[in-house]
């Protein structure tokens, strides 16, 4: 039998338990013993395992739909092009064409997205200082967060090791995870970025917000392509983020809690450590 249950830390663990009964000399029950064992990490796996199955083949079939609409779009949007240059068109087509035009983007954005998702660009894998990298992604974006009244607080253990990564790559994960917490946090509120060292000797990132948080039913789509909840957007960056991080063999986890927001934290290996 397997259920969820509160550990000592506040952590929720999948525990198995297994009921066995005593007997006596004469084969009498005379009580029960009770076994429970923790297999939270292995549940994890299988998990994992599963979502990697399930984005190898929605990336393939991404792939040759990109491939498909990519040609025919080029085509469109040249004619477009080609329309707009004449002088003579009244102010009413004029907007219809620019309005067009913005749609034409958007299909590119998405095509473009689904090509990442599909085929990721090769990582350039570099010794990096992770600290460094944060700081850049949170310059990036700070501007956007100050118009969102959100404060955004960057706690940094110093010391940590170098980190063999892309940093490029990296950024746009972090990225996009702030974004996201943005998003969620539409009244405002804080986002906490924290690095630190790992338990297991590698290095961890969090990533908390304030935010409406995500409904139970909702947690175990979030990483699948094309799932999402809002008005705009494709719903596949989490899932690049996601085969971003498995390129550097490193794990994204969440935990989210409707009214009290969420924490993504990512976990880079004692593998990927080097000196900087």
């Amino acid at each position: 039998m397997e259920r969820k249950i509160k550990s000592k830390d506040g952590r929720e663990i999948i525990t198995s338990m297994t009921i066995s009964p005593l007997r006596d000399s004469e084969g009498q029950i005379t009580g029960a013993s009770r076994i429970c064992r923790d297999i939270t990490t292995l549940k994890k796996a299988e998990e994992r395992l599963l979502l990697a199955a399930r984005l190898s083949s929605l990336g393939e079939l991404s792939a040759g739909v990109a491939h498909e609409l990519r040609n025919p779009l080029s085509g469109i949007k040249i004619n477009m092009q080609i329309l707009a240059r004449q002088k003579d068109l009244a102010e009413a087509e004029r907007r219809l064409l620019k309005s067009t035009q913005e749609g034409i983007d958007k299909i590119q954005k998405i095509i473009d997205d689904m090509l990442n998702f599909a085929r990721p660009k090769p990582a350039n894998f570099k010794p990096e200082n992770i600290n460094d990298v944060i700081s850049h992604s949170i310059a990036i974006i700070q501007d956007k967060f100050k118009r969102a009244n959100i404060s955004l607080i960057f706690s940094k253990e110093e010391n940590l090791p170098g980190l063999f990564i892309d940093a490029h790559q990296i950024q746009q994960v972090l990225i996009n995870l702030m974004l996201n917490a943005q998003q969620a946090m539409e009244k405002g509120g804080t986002l906490t970025i924290r690095s630190a060292h790992h338990e297991n000797g590698g290095v961890k990132i969090t990533i908390k917000d304030t935010g409406s948080g995500i409904p139970k039913e909702h947690l175990h789509k979030i990483f699948d392509p094309f799932f999402t909840t809002k008005s705009e957007g494709t719903g596949l960056g989490l899932s690049i983020s996601l085969k971003i991080l498995e390129n550097h063999g490193a794990t994204l986890e969440v935990q989210s809690e409707v009214g009290s927001g969420s924490v993504f934290t990512i976990n880079f290996p004692p593998e990927r450590t080097c000196e900087v």
